[in-house]
């Protein structure tokens, strides 16, 4: 069950480095788009013009929809990270005060990992 928990936990941190990859690109893509609307206001640009360089609905959505799954991911690696300390005997009160978390976080975190066990 331990190595399970770990693999687990690695998965799941390969998982947020990729949704960070993610994020980090739609930034990139964005600041590319704002310094553009920047020099175009600095070019006196009229801003109807301006407007096509800003980020589009889809662009803008793609945006959301990587944070939100970045901190998805964020979520998970606490999880298996909460799961993976238990398995290897980490008490409540040491993860509690780890993660900042109230002990009936860690408590329900380890209940339902349990009830996973239970299930197998």
């Amino acid at each position: 069950m331990v190595e399970n928990s770990r693999q687990h936990l690695r998965e799941s941190i390969n998982l947020l480095v990729q949704a960070n990859l993610a994020v980090r690109s739609q930034l990139v893509d964005n600041e590319r788009l704002l310094a553009e609307a920047l020099a175009q206001i600095d070019a006196g640009v009229a801003v109807e013009d301006i407007l096509s360089a800003m980020p589009t609905v889809e662009e803008r959505t793609a945006n959301i929809e990587a944070v939100q799954k970045f901190y998805a991911r964020r979520s998970d690696v606490r999880a298996a990270a909460i799961r993976a300390a238990l398995d290897e005997g980490t008490n409540v009160s040491e993860l509690a005060e780890a993660f900042g978390l109230p002990h009936e976080t860690i408590v329900s975190h380890a209940v339902e990992a349990a009830s996973e066990v239970d299930h197998r």
